[in-house]
């Protein structure tokens, strides 16, 4: 066996996704070579050189959120950070009757470790202006010689059971209007309602609404569009900001003027998410719409009308839904080289959506901790 001396973790569940609560458990695995190239010619053996003095695991979750807003000199940047748990394990301790040190024949070792985690930690995230890692650091610490280091991410799901919040099963209801003028003709106005079953969901299965929309007015509406958007809201040093990605979204009929249109039972899929509210995270909140988006032809502004819902892992026992296991977030989770596990979005943001989202708050928020 020749080439370097290399460590690494191999978790038990493939592709390391875990419960909050949930035992993390595997094993490190210590590749020490016999021998060893230097320059291409000469071969040095290494046999019975390896002394090592321990070996230990560094377990860190945390959260980071930063950024800058204004232009040139007015800039200001904010940022902050928590950490959920920092824990160090050892799994090789040092041999006292043997000067400290253990010697380790060429081959591969491994060395198994169980880790608790705790059960009220927040769901792996990772956006634009924050995130929240887990990950573990295997350190072998050597005599004689520089240590080896390899940190390895993991991904937590944290529950958010629907049947615990009394509105997920209500039914859901959002409406509004907008009124047109016009320099030649009489005011009209147009209304628009979208209705959902229920109020609560989960990754995997899908939202089905209802859209009413009355065109009382004499412009021509373009295509009516139905989304749904994550909204996140980031805070640090007293300050906020936020941005909105479209997860889904429906194209529908155009409505001419003086018509009106219902759009019955329409679906909207939920791709892979975080739970709603990011319990356990000060830093992060995180909220879900299904909106309507109605565009006059010509140069009025859009009417757009939101309505909040909230995504769980637990779904409604009343509810007809797919439950997600591990087995669906491992196959629709993006993996990155060195970054966790987290959800794949396809849907830019639209800065529109953002702007009006952020003027139709509701009466659910976060609960305190």
């Amino acid at each position: 066996m020749r080439g370097d001396t290399t460590v690494d973790v191999v978790y038990s569940n493939e592709g390391g996704v875990y419960f909050a609560g949930q035992i993390v458990d595997g094993h490190v695995r210590l590749r020490v070579p016999d021998s060893q190239k230097i320059g291409g010619k000469i071969i040095f053996k290494l046999q019975f050189l390896f002394l090592t003095l321990e070996i230990n695991l560094r377990w860190l979750g945390h959260a980071s959120v930063s950024w800058t807003e204004g232009i040139g000199d007015d800039t200001e940047s904010y940022s902050d950070t928590e950490t959920y748990f920092d824990t160090k394990t050892v799994i090789l301790e040092k041999k006292p009757h043997q000067h400290g040190y253990s010697k380790l024949v060429p081959g591969v070792h491994r060395y198994p470790f169980r880790f608790q985690l705790p059960l009220d930690i927040p769901n792996s995230y990772q956006g634009f202006c924050g995130w929240v890692r887990y990950e573990v650091t295997v350190t072998v610490v050597r005599l004689w010689s520089f240590n080896i280091s390899e940190c390895v991410p993991f991904t937590v799901i944290s529950h958010l059971d629907l049947n615990t919040l009394p509105y997920a099963n209500t039914k859901g209801i959002a409406q509004d209007e907008k009124i047109m003028n016009s320099l030649c003709c009489m005011p009209g106005n147009i209304t628009a309602t979208i209705t959902t079953d229920h109020l609560g969901y989960v990754p995997g299965g899908a939202i089905t609404f209802t859209a009413e929309i009355h065109n009382n007015s004499n412009t021509n509406i373009h295509p009516c569009k139905a989304a749904l958007s994550m909204k996140v809201r980031y805070h640090a040093n007293g300050q906020n900001t936020e941005g909105t990605l479209i997860l889904c979204k429906l194209r529908g009929p155009a409505i001419p003027r003086g018509s009106s249109c219902q759009w019955e039972r329409q679906r909207l899929p939920i791709p892979p998410s975080p739970p709603s509210f990011l319990h356990g995270c000060k830093l992060i909140d995180i909220e879900y719409f299904v909106s309507i988006t109605l565009k006059p032809k010509g140069l009025g502004s859009s009417l757009f009308v939101p309505l909040m819902i909230v995504i769980g892992t637990v779904p409604l026992h009343t509810a007809t839904h797919i439950i997600p296991h591990l087995e669906f977030a491992e196959n629709h989770l993006l993996k990155n080289d060195k970054s966790p596990l987290y959800p794949c979005y396809t849907f830019k943001s639209r800065r529109g959506e953002e702007a009006q989202l952020a003027l139709h708050r509701t009466h659910i928020r976060k609960r305190v901790f």
